[in-house]
């Protein structure tokens, strides 16, 4: 006759066990949390504009300026291309609202990605046929970037303003 043996005791729950998993189930949730917090706010410092107020005190001056833009219908074609070696081909054609180029005006261009100013870029294009500018900007980066165009006239006023959210991509 063959002996049976004895059959293994199930482990009873205890409230210990149940309390060391909870704190332990928290506790993960809690260090995941603090790690993301901790990485969010060192990559975004949550500041485009060091100061709101001194903005704030020129809204009245971009509203005008806005104003004089649209009452001139300027034509502005503004276009880009990626390339392959990451830069950033640009180029601009300016016309008044009956078609005229507009020449000897200076085009600057700030790009920049959103919510950062680490990689910001600024570049002044360059003048070749009446009314076009162009230029390039290498080693731009794929992903969301912000385009923003000023033509500015001869005395340094602007007289145009684009903004343009663009994303680029390798390949």
């Amino acid at each position: 006759m063959a002996q049976a043996t004895p059959a293994h005791k199930p482990k009873r729950i205890t409230g210990r066990h149940v309390l060391l998993c909870f704190l332990a189930f928290f506790g993960v949730i809690f260090a995941m949390n603090g790690l993301m917090m901790y990485l969010a706010i060192g990559s975004f410092p949550g500041l485009e504009v060091k100061s709101s107020y001194a903005v704030s005190q020129r809204y009245n001056d971009e509203i005008a300026i806005a104003k004089q833009q649209n009452a001139a219908n300027w034509q502005v074609d503004l276009a880009t291309s990626y390339q392959a070696d990451a830069s950033l081909v640009l180029n601009v054609q300016l016309a008044s609202s009956e078609g005229a180029p507009q020449s000897g005006r200076e085009v600057v261009i700030n790009l920049h990605r959103p919510g950062t100013d680490v990689d910001d870029r600024r570049m002044n294009l360059s003048e070749g046929a009446s009314g076009a500018y162009s230029g390039v900007i290498p080693n731009v980066d794929s992903g969301n970037w912000i385009i923003i165009m000023d033509v500015l006239n001869a005395e340094g006023m602007r007289e145009y303003r684009s903004r343009n959210r663009v994303f680029f991509k390798q390949g």
